[in-house]
């Protein structure tokens, strides 16, 4: 009878590990998709925060004198004070 106890109780000790083990390469799984997805949002963060500083340059440039002494230049034809004028015959 005391053999008989030991059996059931190594049968259900066994049965308790099986689960657990399954339950670990569960968890493992879940935990290795968890990671790749973390590392998916990490690549998109870090290409949104450049398309942000671009973004933010840009703003900064288009508000900058150099930018519209630019623009003043090249569209409207303007001249700074001092600057000498060729003039040709087109």
């Amino acid at each position: 009878m005391y053999t008989k106890k030991k059996q059931i109780i190594f049968i259900m000790v066994i049965i308790i590990a099986v689960i657990l083990s399954i339950k670990l390469y569960e968890i493992s799984v879940v935990n290795i998709q968890m990671n790749d997805k973390i590392n998916t949002y990490d690549k998109e963060l870090k290409k949104f925060k450049s398309e942000l500083k671009e973004t933010v340059d840009k703003k900064n440039y288009y508000k900058s004198d150099e930018y519209i002494e630019k623009i003043a230049r090249e569209q409207e034809n303007l001249v700074k004070k001092n600057d000498i004028i060729f003039v040709t015959e087109n």
